[in-house]
């Protein structure tokens, strides 16, 4: 049986980007599933790191400007093909 990744990257301002992966076995797929979150979650990071940083150097609120930062959004779903 295999097993497919789909996958939906969703970026404010931006059209979604979507692809699939297929995989021999469920494990690989739920694995390949779990660094796709951690991805996106490293890029969240990355980007309120960057208007925090953004915020002390320019002397703006940074709690202004972190709330107005557009995180990417993911889904990613394994399924039985």
């Amino acid at each position: 049986m295999l097993y497919v990744l789909f996958v939906t990257w969703i970026y404010p301002s931006q059209p979604p980007s979507s692809y699939q992966v297929e995989f021999a076995t469920e494990a690989a797929c739920l694995n390949a599933r779990k660094a796709v979150y951690a991805q996106a979650e490293e890029l969240r990071q990355h980007e309120l790191k960057f208007a925090k940083a953004k915020a002390e150097v320019s002397g703006m609120s940074e709690r202004l400007l972190v709330a107005s930062v557009q995180l990417p959004n993911v889904t990613a779903a394994c399924v039985t093909r």
